[in-house]
């Protein structure tokens, strides 16, 4: 899972996401690694989870095809008329 991709998710459609009590345990270097579990001190707290899958990666699915085609400098209108 990206953690940049859920947090966007998490603030343009928050009924996607839930969150759930989760115990991390990081360490220094886990942390350097992007690892919540490194075998250090445990850590109680709540992290998002997906809610509704499909939703979800229709969503981000739907948002890339958007993206690439802006960038390509196809319009919403010239897909329209396809």
């Amino acid at each position: 899972m990206n953690w940049d991709v859920m947090v966007a998710v998490q603030l343009l459609h928050p009924e996607l996401v839930r969150f759930e009590e989760c115990e991390i345990s990081p360490t220094e270097e886990s942390l350097r690694r992007g690892m919540l579990h490194g075998g250090g001190e445990s850590i109680s707290l709540h992290l998002p989870v997906i809610g509704q899958q499909d939703a979800y990666f229709r969503h981000i699915e739907q948002t890339w095809i958007t993206a690439c085609r802006m960038l390509a400098g196809e319009s919403k209108e010239q897909k329209k008329e396809e």
